[in-house]
């Protein structure tokens, strides 16, 4: 049986967060945490290899911390009987290690430029190929996933790669991309994949994306951690550990006119109760018990609310409730999608353009031709109506329903303007 422990996308020293300056200490702390309870992972289940799937620093954010820490981290592997797998990524190409004279210790297996094969035997006896390649420079655009070599035969073969795979990396630079009809014309057992933030399984070729080690900025949602396989004669059987104790989570509070919230204390109420059970289920999905959590919280809609919740001093004293919660370690509110409630009969006498707009819909001239324009058939979708009657009914119909839609959305407008 082989067995494997995989992490991508750790960015050590990862100095940019302009999005979240008062968390930099914190999420920093929390990725060295992380790293350790990745590596403490493959000690415990035994592990032959401690995969590293490129991206292990962060372009020229590097320092003497980070390399000390590394190289300790590595040291500590291997005297436990775990050796470390390091394939180089667009953020820390080989130029990097060289321009920064980073040395890693003699048994790590450090991939090269292009894809090589490596013959290696598990613990227990069970010979297998480990097959990779580095980006030696950054921002690679050539496809080196179609140059690695055919699966041997009557053997495990595993494929380790920092790349885009089809349309896996929407959400990233496509750095070093292939398809996935091409890694599957390679027949290997199991890809370990970086390059993506967000964790994704691409099943036709065992391909695997653990994501960041942690959340870097606001959007990288959910479990944070690494993927522990076992591998034995073809079979392959695999779970993603959670690791991060720091969860990004983006949460939507709809809003509308029947609403029950009509003081900021029963939104505050009615928020407190549904984070609270996000993070209890995050905390079964996880198994995580003092899980901390970034919330990115939207409220949207066309509420009463609108007017309070666009003062500075509600978002403030919103904040400070949760600022007590001590599992809660920063809140963003997002109000932008929220909008008055609006009066219509005072708007069709405010004298303004949505207010001219109804008028004109109440001229039955006006009305008139705005029917004669409607294709019936089309906005329909099939032919059902027996007489012109019916079709003429249908048409005033669509018009009563759009009007408020209509006079709402050019009220959006002014607002947004």
């Amino acid at each position: 049986m082989i067995k494997i422990v995989h992490i991508a996308d750790v960015h050590l020293e990862n100095l940019d967060h302009s999005q979240l300056p008062n968390l930099k200490g914190k999420l920093e702390d929390n990725r060295y945490e992380t790293f350790m309870r990745a590596v403490d992972l493959a000690i415990a289940k035994r592990v032959d290899l401690f995969v590293i799937a490129g991206d292990l620093f962060d372009g020229q954010k590097i320092t003497l911390k980070a390399v000390m820490f590394l190289n300790d981290a590595l040291k500590y592997m291997i005297d436990s009987g775990v050796r470390p797998v390091i394939c180089m990524g667009n953020h820390d190409p080989m130029t990097f290690y060289d321009q920064w004279d980073i040395q890693l210790p003699d048994e790590c297996i450090v991939f090269g430029p292009e894809p090589e094969r490596l013959l290696l035997t598990s613990s227990d006896g069970e010979k297998f190929t480990l097959n990779g390649c580095s980006h030696d420079v950054p921002d690679i655009i050539d496809n080196r996933g179609a140059r690695f070599p055919v699966a041997s035969p009557k053997m495990v073969n595993i494929g380790v790669m920092h790349g885009s795979v089809d349309r896996w990396a929407d959400d990233e630079d496509p750095y070093m991309p292939c398809t996935v009809d091409e890694l599957v014309s390679k027949q290997y057992h199991l890809w370990c994949l970086g390059h993506i933030h967000k964790r994704k399984e691409i099943r036709e070729i065992n391909g695997f994306y653990p994501g960041g080690l942690i959340g870097n900025k606001l959007g990288e949602n959910g479990p944070k951690g690494a993927y522990y396989y076992e591998l034995t004669k073809g079979h392959l059987s695999y779970e993603f550990v959670p690791l991060s104790e720091i969860l990004f989570e983006q949460v939507e509070i709809p809003l509308d006119l029947e609403s029950d919230k009509h003081s900021i204390d029963e939104l505050l109420m009615y928020i407190t109760k549904r984070l609270e059970l996000i993070r209890k289920k995050a905390e079964i999905d996880t198994g995580i018990v003092e899980l901390r959590m970034v919330i990115d919280l939207s409220v949207s809609g066309r509420s009463n609310l609108f007017y309070k919740l666009n003062d500075s001093s509600a978002i403030k004293y919103i904040e400070e409730h949760f600022e007590s919660k001590e599992w809660i370690e920063k809140i963003f509110i997002d109000t932008k999608s929220l909008f008055p409630d609006v009066d219509m009969g005072m708007v069709a006498q405010s004298g303004s353009f949505p207010g001219f707009c109804m008028e004109l819909l109440k001229n039955p001239e006006f009305a008139a031709g705005v029917l004669s324009q409607i294709d019936s058939q089309s906005l329909a979708a099939k032919n059902f109506f027996a007489s012109s009657e019916d079709e003429g009914l249908y048409r005033k119909s669509l018009l009563n329903q759009i009007e408020n839609d209509v006079i709402r959305h050019l009220l959006r407008e002014e607002e947004v303007k």
